[in-house]
């Protein structure tokens, strides 16, 4: 629930950012809190390194420039994209992965009706 929420009105937020702000300062306002979170994973990859003794090295600065990235867009817009198709589309409905027994009680449907349905 707590990543759900944030994750469906992220869309929403950045047209009222784009609306509040307009287009030119939205954008700056954006890449300034990219720049925050930035800044805020540099600092905590240093500090692991510090605290376990270790070289920071390409790896761990190619890691803290990326990290934000990578968690603050790309996930937000995949976590998005799978759960809107999974409320609108109901994908994972035909999915074999989910066991029978958890399967059959969500869907409201018995054992005899799920065999046939498969």
């Amino acid at each position: 629930m707590f990543d759900l929420i944030p994750t469906l009105s992220l869309p929403f937020y950045l047209v009222y950012i784009v609306l509040l702000f307009g287009t030119a300062d939205a954008a700056l306002f954006l890449v300034s809190i990219y720049v925050l979170l930035l800044w805020i994973s540099i600092f905590n990859m240093a500090l692991a390194f510090v605290m376990f003794n270790r070289s920071i090295g390409l790896f761990g600065l190619g890691a803290a420039l990326i990290f934000p990235l990578y968690q603050g867009v790309y996930l937000k817009c995949a976590r998005f994209v799978s759960y809107s198709s999974e409320i609108i589309f109901a994908s994972s409905r035909r999915d074999d992965f989910v066991p029978p027994a958890f399967f059959a009680p969500c869907w409201g449907i018995g054992f005899e009706e799920l065999i046939l349905w498969t």
